[in-house]
């Protein structure tokens, strides 16, 4: 659709820095810079060290999805009779859908910091076996990781840091329905209608207790408490 509306893609080009030149913003890379009237950063997880500002917001949290070889129809309707998406209500959840050839994508295995396990399948499949046990002899066909951006308050965050340099991240795994919102406040918010934007941009957040140094051992030490309140069903 971008480009159809006369939009540009380029892939495989870094943004090293972006500096302000009167009006505009100029987007530097290794091979060249663009000068633009408006500026988007929406690396979220992936958004580095590009914006000190905004590094301190989020923390990277790598999450696992594996893929089971296509079930038979009877099989797939046994496990989610209604064809929905789920997710459970724990402190490290599960997740988990049927794809159109019928294959159980099955997801969870939070890692702060965004590190990927070695063995995803080991790590997930037993979490899958103990929500669906009828899938022991199941192959598993396909297993990836990603990264999502958790922020402190667990709320999304959209804003500006300067007066042409917007921001949106923060997801924490909820960005398939937040993105369309936050994609079209940015849109008005440029055109010149901030009403939405202005409240989303006004909702408080706070940094990582022990900061970015210690964010990680910190959400860890949490995890394991509250992974354990969800094993002894507290």
């Amino acid at each position: 659709m971008l480009e159809q509306l006369g939009g540009q893609i380029f892939e495989h080009s870094p943004v090293t820095g972006i500096e302000e030149k009167g009006d505009r913003q100029v987007v530097k890379t290794a091979k060249g810079q663009v000068i633009a009237r408006q500026v988007i950063l929406c690396g979220n997880a992936y958004l580095g060290e590009l914006s000190k500002p905004l590094a301190k917001r989020v923390m990277p949290a790598a999450t696992q999805v594996m893929a089971t070889e296509p079930l038979p129809e009877a099989l797939a309707k046994q496990l989610l009779p209604a064809d929905m998406c789920i997710a459970d209500c724990r402190y490290i959840l599960d997740y988990y859908r049927l794809s159109a050839d019928r294959r159980l994508l099955f997801g969870g295995g939070t890692v702060y910091g965004g590190v990927a396990p070695d063995d995803i399948i080991g790590k997930l499949r037993p979490n899958m076996l103990k929500v669906f046990p009828q899938l022991a002899d199941v192959k598993i066909d396909y297993a990836w990781s990603g990264n999502i951006a958790i922020t402190n308050n667990r709320h999304a965050q959209l804003g500006k840091l300067r007066h042409n340099l917007y921001f949106a991240h923060g997801y924490c795994g909820h960005g398939v329905n937040v993105t369309h919102l936050f994609g079209k406040l940015l849109a008005d918010a440029i055109d010149g209608d901030t009403e939405l934007f202005d409240i989303f941009a006004g909702v408080p957040w706070s940094g990582f207790p022990g900061g970015q140094r210690f964010r990680v051992p910190y959400s860890v030490a949490g995890s394991w408490w509250y992974g354990l309140r969800d094993r002894i069903g507290v």
